[in-house]
């Protein structure tokens, strides 16, 4: 009960990512180990002319706790946008063999700035993931999530707000022990999808 009190604070407190429909997660419900960091780099296309470059780093805090910082430049309507951000995952179910599901609650704060527009979003959400073993040792994760975005922005001297539910899947493609492929859609709005690599 006090690990999913903890988890429900965390999500209160802060989740991943957000700038509308451009940015993506690229990591699994599983935590890393207290200590240790890994970063990512990724493409993500979304709408009609959406295109972003996103890097991201995390380092696992104590037991089940992850904490992550991003930066997203994202190109879209002819307008130029550059997003930060950082986040807190909290996983309050680790997988067993009955049960072979990592569950995490994830929340963040990203602030964006652009062309005449700003923008400060609050992500709560939850993450699920799972292992497929393939020839030769390799796991594939494959891993989804619910998130609800809350976002209020200012452009052209015209402010307003949203809350929008974003969809979002994808797999992690184990490479080497330091070296995974990462593919991720998002639905929010409008379709996004990205690839990148995550290192260690």
């Amino acid at each position: 009960m006090r690990r999913l009190m903890f988890a429900a604070l965390i999500v209160l407190l802060a989740a991943n990512v957000s700038f509308a429909q451009s940015v993506g997660l690229f990591h699994r419900a599983r935590t890393t180990n207290p200590g240790d960091m890994y970063g990512g780099g990724y493409v993500i296309l979304s709408g009609d002319d959406g295109f972003s470059l996103m890097g991201q780093g995390r380092m696992g805090v104590v037991e089940d706790l992850e904490a992550g910082g991003r930066l997203v430049f994202t190109r879209i309507n002819e307008s130029n946008v550059l997003a930060l951000g950082g986040d807190a995952q909290y996983m309050f179910y680790r997988s067993t063999k009955q049960v072979p599901t990592n569950i995490s609650g994830i929340g963040g704060l990203d602030i964006s700035f652009g062309d005449e527009y700003t923008a400060f979003t609050i992500t709560l959400g939850g993450l699920v993931d799972g292992r497929l073993k393939l020839q030769r040792g390799r796991n594939v994760y494959p891993y989804g999530g619910l998130l609800i975005v809350f976002t209020n922005w200012t452009s052209h001297g015209h402010s307003d707000s949203e809350t929008d539910i974003a969809l979002t899947g994808g797999t992690v493609f184990q490479i080497s022990k330091g070296l995974a492929l990462v593919g991720e859609i998002r639905i929010q709005d409008e379709f996004s999808i990205g690839v990148g690599l995550n290192f260690r």
